[in-house]
């Protein structure tokens, strides 16, 4: 993770704000800027900040054929190093083992034994143990177990193991029907406490950045939106056991986590080994520095919006939310504006217009679009079930 400055880099899953927050700031430090993606309204595609974009097949479909065109890509635009922001980090590794490999290197490169690991939360929690921290307890979703975890908590958690945006999450209690489909799924208990997310970019196992932040507005029973700092001891709590987690598993490159806290009990629910929401905290000089391996500062920013997706998917239930909303609109700064670099704002209608076509082509909710031919799941790289019980 060094020699980013003045570097030629390809910054792929360019259709998210974090990939246009990279771009402007790998250009701000003089990088000359590509970015890739499989949908061809990408938002980094119309930004100042990049030298050209390349459109890319998804990696889910054939990864031969996305690691080709990444490299292709590399080659004609003579990239020093490629900056995997997705789940396509994990397709990648699992190319590289098998010996597709790109011809320049990929910030963040882990082996995808531990990539695979650390994104199925039922094998994590067996991470979590290992590394000294309070696991969450995790099962195999069966009729029986969620029985078991509801008889001892009263209510629980039922996820597939690898889904993004909340996709298929069920909270059930007592007396709640048991969803029909709990192949590739895992339960836990629901937990108490306030809900923290973390992100880090770490280099050998050091955390270079943190940023822990509170999530105010989000898809139903998926990613956040709209977020805030609060810089309390839940915030202390966190950044420590990420540290420690990542200390322990010698990680680096970028990783969100979710997490509760009561008290000063952190209890990570998940681990996900790409770029999240909480890169959005930090600033453009942070960013850079620890992508280049570089210890640096702590999250700069009190709060940050996606402003698309609050017009479009905040969900307003009574007054009271609706002043939040309008105070939140007014308080925060929106991650895809800028004044020297305002067409991939401009352009969300486009984004939006694809993601609506590919949802209606495959069948699924429009918020599930954006993962499509992205997104990894376990079963691509199986887990044992009896290794993960081990810790979980």
């Amino acid at each position: 993770m060094t020699g980013l400055r003045g570097a030629r880099v390809l910054v792929t899953g360019g259709r998210t704000a974090i990939a246009l927050q990279l771009c402007r700031a790998l250009r701000h430090a003089g990088a000359v800027v590509f970015a890739g993606d499989a949908m061809a309204s990408s938002i980094t595609r119309f930004s100042r900040a990049t030298r050209g974009f390349i459109r890319l097949p998804r990696p889910a479909d054939d990864v031969a054929a996305y690691v080709n065109a990444v490299g292709g890509a590399a080659d004609a635009h003579r990239i020093d190093a490629v900056i995997p922001t997705g789940e396509e980090r994990l397709w990648l590794a699992l190319a590289h083992e098998s010996g597709h490999r790109l011809p320049v290197r990929a910030v963040g490169a882990q082996p995808i034994d531990m990539l695979a690991r650390l994104h199925d939360k039922l094998y994590v929690q067996s991470l979590v143990h290992a590394a000294g921290l309070t696991p969450v307890e995790t099962h195999v979703a069966t009729p029986s177990a969620i029985d078991a975890v509801i008889a001892a908590h009263g209510a629980a958690v039922v996820k597939p193991r690898g889904e993004r945006f909340g996709r298929g999450v069920a909270f059930i209690e007592r007396g709640s029907t048991v969803p029909d489909d709990l192949t590739h799924a895992v339960v836990q208990p629901r937990l108490g406490g306030e809900e923290r997310c973390g992100f880090v970019l770490a280099h050998e196992g050091v955390v270079c950045a943190a940023a822990v932040y509170c999530p105010r507005w989000r898809f139903p029973h998926g990613p956040s939106f709209c977020f805030e700092v609060k810089d309390d001891e839940g915030d202390v709590a966190l950044r420590a056991a990420m540290s420690t987690f990542v200390a322990h598993h010698g990680l680096s490159g970028a990783f969100g986590f979710d997490a509760f806290i009561t008290g000063g009990d952190v209890r990570i629910i998940e681990c996900n080994p790409r770029f999240t929401s909480g890169v959005h905290m930090l600033r453009d000089d942070v960013l850079v520095d620890a992508l280049e391996g570089v210890s640096t500062a702590q999250a700069t920013r009190a709060g940050a919006m996606v402003l698309p997706a609050m017009v479009c998917c905040a969900r307003v239930d009574a007054r009271g939310s609706l002043r939040r909303l309008a105070r939140d609109l007014l308080r925060f700064d929106d991650v895809t504006w800028s004044w020297t670099d305002p067409l991939p704002a401009l352009a969300a209608p486009l984004v939006v217009a694809e993601l609506v076509a590919i949802a209606r082509r495959d069948g699924v909710p429009a918020r599930f679009a954006t993962s499509r031919g992205l997104a990894w799941e376990p079963s691509v790289r199986p887990v044992s079930d009896a290794a993960a019980r081990r810790a979980a």
